[in-house]
């Protein structure tokens, strides 16, 4: 038990956040496109680059992500959340109204 939770505390990237959501409501639906989104081929490239994104929460069509790691202070974050994060969640949940940053 001791050893599984040292592997999982060292990989933060590996951990999948519980959330509030009602299975099958719009705001479930949208945190499942986001967690594909951000395990998927724009997490990786996040991932490469030192960075870390993380779903808060996902209400109203309304995402919230938490960046960390080299994301923090990087000039090319908004590029990166916005063109690349936000762009393919769109494609998944065309409903999106916004993707916010804290």
């Amino acid at each position: 038990m001791r050893s599984a939770l040292h592997n999982a505390l060292e990989n933060p990237a590996e951990w999948v956040p519980v959330l509030p959501a009602t299975p099958g409501t719009r705001d479930a639906d949208l945190a499942a496109a986001t967690l594909t989104v951000l395990t998927g081929r724009v997490g990786d490239f996040i991932r490469s680059h030192g960075g870390v994104v993380e779903l808060v929460s996902a209400h109203d069509d309304v995402v919230t992500v938490r960046l960390t790691g080299s994301c923090s202070g990087c000039p090319a974050v908004g590029f990166t959340l916005h063109a690349r994060v936000e762009r393919a969640l769109r494609d998944l949940h065309p409903g999106l109204r916004a993707l916010v940053a804290v």
